[in-house]
């Protein structure tokens, strides 16, 4: 049986700690960022309830669609950043060329550049928008969640519309 070289062996344990390290540093860094967006996002919503629902009876039936709304529009901007947060730097490859380096591949570079870049953040979106859309789901009733659900398709390309036209609006 041969043996494995004795510098391999520490080479690869020296690089799996730094590795691990590594990736316990992200892992932490991003917990933290979710973790921080959605204490963010529940400042804004409890700002809101503040100013618009608080000593007001008469806004205190529409307050369930705030919620629904502001958690589908929490949820479909985390999807569209975490997922295809590319799409917003669109502009600026094409502008400075790297868009190219996606045409010359045999798949459709839109969606190449879309997954190109990610941002971790934007899971604290998703998150929040899912809380809130559950907290809405408790105060209405099972119809307003089908809607919602519905609604939440369109907010998505609503939203990867909005960044195509900034894209052309740019060049």
């Amino acid at each position: 049986m041969r043996q494995i070289p004795n510098y391999l062996v520490i080479g690869s344990r020296k690089l799996a700690k730094h590795l691990a390290h590594y990736f316990q540093l992200c892992k932490i860094k991003f917990h933290n960022c979710c973790s921080r967006m959605v204490i963010n996002n529940t400042i804004v919503l409890y700002a809101l309830w503040l100013m618009l629902f608080a000593g007001k009876s008469h806004n205190q039936e529409f307050f369930p669609y705030v919620l629904a709304l502001l958690g589908l529009v929490n949820t479909s901007w985390g999807v569209i950043n975490f997922c295809s947060g590319g799409l917003k730097n669109l502009a600026i490859n094409i502008e400075n060329g790297s868009f190219e380096t996606y045409l010359g591949i045999p798949r459709h570079p839109l969606i190449l550049t879309a997954i190109s870049a990610s941002n971790p953040i934007a899971f604290g979106d998703i998150i929040q928008g899912i809380i809130n859309v559950i907290i809405a789901g408790f105060l209405t009733d099972y119809v307003m969640v089908i809607k919602m659900i519905i609604s939440l398709i369109t907010v998505l390309i609503a939203f990867v519309a909005v960044f195509k036209l900034q894209n052309l609006l740019v060049l």
